[in-house]
């Protein structure tokens, strides 16, 4: 009977189905302890194919570790407790390739695909393309809790869910996800829901963790996945030692724990007991084992808790990334408002692909910190930026083309292996903190030690409550005396642009807004790599202009600091520093510069632009003629062009400036803001333009001046 249930249980037979167990076989162990089942169920022809294949007979029976025998037909479900050279798989026949469980096999999940529909499951839900959307829940063992919770994350578009304490005999499918479990235990603590249709690998699926590869569209990567289950019954070796991290590992899971890293802690006395205490030691030590494997803890639901069936609310659940995976995540783990009756609220997180800087919809960007050349190694940069090799004299477009590319491609490199990104959010320097508050903070910790090794005192309780709140009123009234300061010591100015506000990027598309001000990418526009930007006959009449190295390093130096970077992240300190240090650099970024001014041709690889949009705060939605107003109009466009570009463009603009005269220094550019060097993509600065308006009006004034003074000669 436990068996009979079970089987309707997992595969939703309706009552009025008939059909009955013929046989069981049990198998027992060394030890004389069962160790698995084969059943022989006897059913109706046409009931046996609407649960294996729907009448093309291309799946099985889910019945555990059982064999099921319909009529002539005999078809193998999973073998478990088998040594992997015996095991042998229903679908592909093979054995000895790893699938342990029945969802490892990679035909059979080819063929759960085809009978879902397709990628997108049955019930044709729409996941993210790019976005990759992870969710992570305990659901308290309630099979209820898990139906809705599968429905919730499935309307909210979620790629893959962490699932804590699954209730007993969950199948390997629920609704449009595959369900990656411990099939050798009846009551498995850690589970993975993954949308059907997205690639993944199972790695390990333990009692208290279960670890999937997965490949979301667009990322062109595997990210692994890990389900984690911290009980107080175990010691946290046992399992953390298992679980391993990487850059592009994610870990979640319920840890029983509470740590500064991913909850705060309330001021009261009701943590004095020693479960509370037990519970932070145990969030310690959970950040040193993150530490040890590289692993960033991302919640921000501080101030929200996870875990509110208690005496006093805590933050139990936490979600630690890898270093990759940290740098695409936009705001951190945030809790999810899910309809779902357990005690655990749900924790949601958002990751994009790197490099991806748009999404669909009102999704948002990667919010990425800068790589501020403050935070950079410049051991580590050197070691990296030496092996830029210096050639020899460039001669002609095709290898100035060939070698620019060589040479940015070197140096986004270095920065990006030495240079680390500045947490969005992280709060920058204290400028408001003091000695009042560094006194403060001395008795709160003093305070603080003597309740700690006398709990019973509630005089030592009380004055480490009093200490805490004097040195939290400090701090709230030194910050809120800095910003007065500040606002009274701007000018109009000043306060003009703190009270404007802050423009919202998030709804325009980048690609748009490229083809509204730049200009549509054509085909014909596009050159490919190492093409001439000049003709042959134009050629032989280009002036002739000499790049010294003197010069070079002058105009290197005389580079502004703190200047926002364009696409490849790349600051005029990197140039600057390497430049110095670094004899190869040097010498091959002065050959790609001379030869580019030399040849008038602008390297492709300098050419890309981040674009920033800043809104125009006079342009208002209605124009009261009726008509509506392009939106790409109230804003205005900046471009940001690559570190390389705007080192060549000022030698350029030396080079024009020497040739023409120190008079005309001041009046000339090389390019004009927006156009042919910067954006122009079929355009090289051989044409260069010579503002002349500052001139003609100086002329003008000076004989207006001359008029009005009859002294004048």
């Amino acid at each position: 009977q436990g068996l009979r249930r079970e089987i309707v249980r997992r595969n939703g037979i309706p009552e009025d189905v008939p059909w009955e167990i013929v046989k069981i076989c049990t198998k027992k162990d060394a030890q004389g302890e069962p160790s698995s089942a084969t059943a022989i169920v006897k059913m109706e022809e046409a009931v046996a194919n609407r649960f294996l294949g729907k009448g093309g007979r291309k799946d099985a029976l889910y019945i555990g570790a059982t064999r099921v025998r319909v009529g002539h037909q005999q078809r193998d479900c999973t073998l478990r407790n088998l040594p992997a050279s015996q095991r042998t798989c229903g679908r592909c026949e093979c054995k000895g390739h790893g699938s342990m469980e029945y969802m490892k096999c990679d035909a059979a999940r080819v063929i759960r695909q085809e009978r879902a529909g397709g990628p997108q499951g049955p019930g044709g839900q729409d996941f993210p393309r790019r976005t990759m959307r992870v969710g992570c829940m305990n659901v308290m063992r309630s099979p209820g809790a898990l139906a809705i919770a599968v429905e919730e994350f499935q309307k909210a578009g979620v790629l893959a869910v962490l699932i804590q304490e699954p209730p007993a005999g969950t199948p390997v499918r629920c609704g449009d996800y595959d369900v990656v479990r411990d099939l050798s235990t009846s009551r498995p603590r850690a589970a993975l829901l993954i949308a059907q249709g997205i690639p993944y690998k199972v790695d390990t699926a333990a009692e208290d963790h279960a670890t999937v590869e997965v490949r979301p569209p667009g990322w062109g990567r595997w990210i692994k996945l890990t389900s984690l289950y911290l009980g107080r019954d175990k010691a946290l070796e046992q399992v953390l030692g298992r679980v391993k991290g990487g850059p592009w590992s994610l870990v979640g899971g319920d840890l029983n724990a509470q740590s500064c890293s991913w909850c705060s802690r309330a001021s009261s006395r009701q943590h004095q007991n020693q479960y509370d205490r037990e519970s932070w030691r145990r969030g310690a030590e959970i950040d040193r084992w993150a530490d040890s494997e590289n692993l960033r803890c991302v919640n921000v639901n501080v101030g929200r808790d996870t875990f509110h069936n208690s005496r006093w609310g805590s933050a139990i659940d936490g979600i630690f990334l890898g270093e990759g995976l940290a740098e695409c995540c936009a705001n951190g783990a945030d809790v999810m408002d899910l309809a779902v009756p357990s005690d655990h609220e749900a924790l949601g997180l958002s990751l994009a692909p790197p490099g991806d800087e748009r999404e669909n919809g009102q999704d948002g960007g990667t919010a990425k910190g800068r790589r501020n050349p403050k935070r950079t190694n410049w051991e580590k940069f050197i070691g990296h930026i030496d092996k830029c090799n210096s050639g020899a004299e460039i001669r002609d477009a095709e290898e100035l083309e060939r070698r620019a590319g060589h040479l940015q491609k070197r140096l986004k490199d270095a920065v990006r292996l030495s240079t680390r990104r500045k947490t969005a959010g992280r709060p920058g320097s204290k400028n408001w903190w003091n000695e009042d508050l560094e006194k403060l903070r001395r008795t709160y910790q003093r305070e603080r030690g003597k309740a700690r090794k006398n709990p019973g005192v509630p005089a030592l309780a009380e004055a480490e409550v009093e200490a805490r709140r004097a040195l939290l009123r400090g701090i709230k009234q030194c910050k809120r005396e800095a910003s007065r300061k500040a606002i009274e010591a701007m000018d109009e100015g000043a306060v003009k642009r703190w009270a404007k506000p802050r423009a919202l990027q998030e709804w325009f598309d980048a690609e748009q807004a490229m083809d509204y001000f730049v200009g549509p990418a054509t085909g014909d526009g596009d050159r490919g790599e190492g093409v001439a930007n000049h003709h042959e006959d134009e050629a032989n009449h280009r002036p002739t202009f000499e790049l010294e190295m003197a010069t070079f390093r002058r105009l290197v130096a005389a580079t502004p600091k703190g200047r926002a970077p364009g696409d490849d992240e790349c600051a005029y300190e990197h140039v600057r520093y390497a430049v110095e240090n670094s004899s190869n650099f040097r010498g091959e970024i002065w050959e790609v510069m001379k030869a580019s001014v030399q040849l008038g041709v602008f390297p492709r690889a300098f050419k890309p632009v981040r674009l920033v949009l800043i809104p125009k705060p006079s342009k208002g939605g209605d124009q009261g003629n009726g008509r509506a107003e392009n939106p790409w109009k109230r804003w205005r466009p900046i471009s940001l062009l690559r570190v390389l570009g705007k080192v060549l463009e000022k030698n350029v603009e030396a080079a024009v400036a020497k040739r023409v005269g120190a008079q005309w220094t001041r009046l000339v550019t090389s390019f004009l803001q927006g156009r042919v060097v910067t954006l122009g993509s079929g355009l090289s600065p051989r044409l260069f333009v010579l503002d002349s308006c500052g001139m003609v009006d100086e002329i003008k004034r000076a004989h207006q001046e001359d008029e009005n003074n009859p002294d004048a000669p």
